[in-house]
This record gives C-alpha cells, sequence and structure tokens, in this order.
C-alpha cells in the first residue's frame, strides 16, 4: 500500500491567519498531510499482512508524475493520497475523490467515508468522481482523501489538534482494512525482554568532568533510554550533559545537569515522559535550543521556548519525518542528540 502526502516543500494550501476573524492560526498543508499520513501509516501497520511505503517523510517535493509512477512500480495493492482543501471560509467537511469509471476506486472511498462518518467526522456524503494526474496516473485502486479545509476556521482548528489527527487517521484506516476485507486482530507481539542494563550507584553525584566507570554506567543507561550521549566512555562531557538535562526534563525533574538522587531514581524506574514546549524556560529549553543550532542558526540559545524557536522545532521535525506539533518529546529529543 502507498502512502501519499502531498506537500513538500511546496506548501499546498495554506490559511492566512484573519486575527479580526478570530483566526490566529496560520496552517500550512503539507505539516498537516504530514502528520496524519505519519499516524495512517502507524495504524496500517498494526494490521497483520498490510505494508505500507510512504512518498515522503520528510519535507521533500515530489511531483504528481513521479508519486504515481513510484506506486506502479512498487506494485502497490491500494494507493492514498493525503490532502487537505481550501475554499471560502464557509466550506467544510471530510471528501473523498476516486478516478471517474473506476469501480474498485469508487468501492474504497465509499469504506473510507463509512468509517469517516462512524466516527463522528462531518463528511460530504458521496465521493467524488475525478480525473486528478495521482488518480488517473496509478494503475491500481486509487483514492484522494481531503480531510478537512483549513480556511474553515473551526476546521482549522481541529485539523491543527493531535488528538483530531489520530483520529482522522484511525477512521482512513479502518475504511481502508474494511474495503481490503481484513478481519484480523491488530497484532500482538509477544513480549519482549528488557535489557538488562547496570544501575547506578546510588548517592553517587556525578557531574560535568568526572571520570571512571560510574559515568560509563550513567551514559549506557542514558543510551538504553533513548537519551543518546555517544560511546560510554567515561567521561562526563558535554554529550552526556545535554542528555542528562534532556531526560530530567522529559521527567520534569530539576534540570541540573547532575545525577541526584531523584535523578538516580528516575534513570533506574520506569517513568511516563512528558515534552517541552511552547512558554517553557530554563536548561532543557537552552539545551534544545542548542541543539537546534547545528541546523538552524536562527534558535538562539536563551533558555526560553518562545515562536521562533516553536518554528524551528516544527521545521525540524518536518525535516526528520517525525509528528510535527512543536512538541519536543522523546521521539523529538532522540533525533536532536544524534551526533
Amino acid at each position: 500500500m502507498i502512502l501519499d502526502t502531498d506537500g513538500g516543500h511546496d506548501a499546498g494550501a495554506v490559511d492566512r491567519r484573519e486575527e479580526h476573524l478570530g483566526d490566529y492560526l496560520y496552517t500550512e498543508e503539507k505539516d498537516i498531510n504530514l502528520n496524519i499520513s505519519l499516524l495512517l501509516g502507524i495504524e496500517l501497520k498494526k494490521y497483520k499482512g498490510v505494508k505500507v511505503v510512504y512518498t515522503r517523510t520528510t519535507d521533500r517535493f515530489i511531483t504528481l508524475t513521479e508519486r504515481a509512477d513510484f506506486a506502479n512500480r512498487n506494485k502497490a495493492d491500494i494507493f492514498v493520497s493525503i490532502h487537505n482543501n481550501a475554499a471560502s471560509p464557509s466550506a467544510k467537511g471530510f471528501q473523498v475523490y476516486y478516478c471517474t469509471g473506476s469501480k474498485n476506486g469508487k468501492k474504497l472511498a465509499l469504506a473510507i467515508l463509512k468509517s469517516a462518518k462512524a466516527a463522528g467526522i462531518k463528511i460530504w456524503d458521496r465521493p467524488i468522481p475525478r480525473r486528478f494526474a495521482v488518480l488517473t496516473r496509478t494503475i491500481m485502486p486509487a483514492v484522494l482523501v481531503e480531510c478537512g479545509f483549513i480556511t474553515n476556521i473551526e476546521e482549522e482548528k481541529l485539523l491543527n489538534d493531535k488528538d483530531y489527527q489520530l483520529k482522522l487517521a484511525q477512521a482512513i484506516s479502518l475504511g481502508i482494512v474494511n474495503y481490503i476485507g481484513i478481519n484480523e486482530p491488530y497484532i500482538i507481539h509477544d513480549p519482549v525482554k528488557p535489557k538488562s542494563v547496570p544501575k547506578p550507584v546510588k548517592g553517587s553525584v556525578l557531574k560535568w568532568g568526572d571520570k571512571g566507570n560510574e559515568i560509563k554506567t550513567l551514559q549506557n543507561l542514558l543510551n538504553n533510554l533513548g537519551f543518546n550521549c555517544g560511546t560510554a566512555d567515561g567521561i562526563f562531557g558535554r554529550h552526556t550533559f545535554c542528555a542528562l538535562v534532556l531526560f530530567q526534563s522529559l521527567r520534569k525533574l530539576s534540570p541540573t545537569g547532575i545525577t541526584d538522587a531523584p535523578t538516580s531514581a528516575a534513570l533506574s524506574t520506569k517513568g511516563k515522559y512528558s515534552a517541552i514546549k511552547k512558554g517553557d524556560k530554563g536548561q532543557g529549553v537552552k539545551v534544545v535550543q542548542e541543539l537546534l543550532t547545528r541546523h538552524y542558526r536562527r534558535c538562539a540559545a536563551d533558555g526560553d521556548f518562545g515562536r521562533i524557536t516553536e518554528i524551528q522545532v516544527k521545521r525540524f521535525q518536518r525535516d526528520n519525518g517525525l509528528i510535527i506539533d512543536g512538541l519536543v518529546g522523546i521521539n523529538t529529543v532522540g533525533k536532536l542528540l544524534k551526533y
């Protein structure tokens, strides 16, 4: 199955904010499309026998002809192109297009619409026949899904909401598997035994400049938890400091960069990770900004997560195939810490 995401360096449909109408958002279609497409792929991969191939997972532009050729070359069974629409402020609703004259394309479109309606999504009741390039040039059943109108204030707010994006992805996914006829439940993997990792020495306060086996233990722990600090060389340097500060920040500990008692306990126990976000201040934000400056010069490391930092985080997420939400969670941290 091919998942096509409209956009890339072409922003696609754009909603210009109209504050006098109560619209304070600035939305580019390509960002919403990519988020929904990545979430849709995750949902589809949960079903047995479903293989997903993306036309893009980063901020990369691909022509319509290249997308269709890519699908044909990969001998896909289904082609689904994710879009969002733009029109007058009153236009709204979830739409599905299929190639004029394609019976299977129409069946697939109807299955997706039915699933979306059942999920409580406002839809256009009938699939729409069109001769769009990605529908006419592909040789398999193909649909183009318009998830909503970013020029409608209400729908724009929904389309920027992570929970609603997931709701859309789940509805489209269910429609696709119903069309295919997959009745298998979600794949349930056998539980994987966690790797045995060394435990930090209780009471040890480790800081920048320290050396020795205890530092190696700390570095191995951070690496195993997804906070990459490079090779466990036993030297507490900048990489270890950055990884530790981000671990502390996501576990809602004081981001001191020192292994105090709460940090040592958190390193050896399971816990939920939060995210660094707009409005936050402090050392954790500063480390994020410093890591971003390796990619984008405009991000000043002042420890204040403002609008510019949020823009750069979203840009980084887009460039690295991550969900574009502006939140620095565990997945974004994992990419930022790759040296």
